[in-house]
């Protein structure tokens, strides 16, 4: 959940990957795609995000000088008025360090928009960085997106879930955790696995 103005333009992002910095690192470190549940259910939007979640100090982030200038002028300023009061104004307000050290371990990963009137699932590059409503599962396997795309899972998750207005809003804690995955053999495995290609 960054909260505040992170997200840029691929136009922006591709010439601050071009940029040299003073330190020499390069902006790639801070800068990712940045994909939402809209760009799930519809068109990507191409934005990316600013994410200096790694970096500790406002000082370091200030040598990766294109994305940093754009963030102490848009999000210091906007976060003025949270109970924070704008400190650490550069870093995200929830860095989920959890999550991204779930994902660390693969090369892609499932997502899912949290809200939505279809429910289906999509595999994003590990490069990507979902946001705060888009429901990811850190595994890399295609036998767990064969579950989860099965048509018992969608009942389960549209009568445990919520909504929002009229569409149906997944929940980690209601569908997911509660959902009772099969135990199969090894060539039911295989077979569901097989299924997706």
């Amino acid at each position: 959940t960054p909260s505040g103005p992170f997200i840029v333009g691929i136009e922006a992002a591709m010439e601050w990957l071009k940029a040299p910095n003073p330190h020499g690192r390069p902006n790639s470190e801070v800068l990712r795609p940045w994909f939402n549940g809209s760009d799930i259910t519809g068109r990507s939007s191409e934005s990316w995000v600013v994410d200096f979640s790694a970096i500790p100090s406002e000082h370091e982030a200030a040598l990766f000088e294109g994305p940093f200038v754009c963030v102490r002028r848009e999000v210091q300023e906007a976060r003025k008025g949270y109970r924070t009061g704008g400190k650490l104004f550069w870093k995200f307000e929830r860095p989920r360090p959890e999550m991204r050290s779930a994902l660390a371990a693969h090369t892609r990963y499932v997502a899912r928009s949290m809200v939505g009137k279809h429910q289906f699932y999509v595999w994003f590059s590990a490069c990507i960085l979902p946001a705060n409503l888009v429901i990811v599962f850190a595994r890399s396997d295609d036998y767990f997106l064969g579950v989860l795309q099965s048509r018992f899972h969608e009942l389960w998750g549209l009568k445990q879930g919520t909504r929002l207005e009229t569409r149906p809003r997944y929940t980690p804690t209601t569908c997911f955790e509660t959902f009772p995955f099969p135990r199969p053999t090894p060539a039911q495995v295989a077979a569901i696995a097989d299924a997706l290609k």
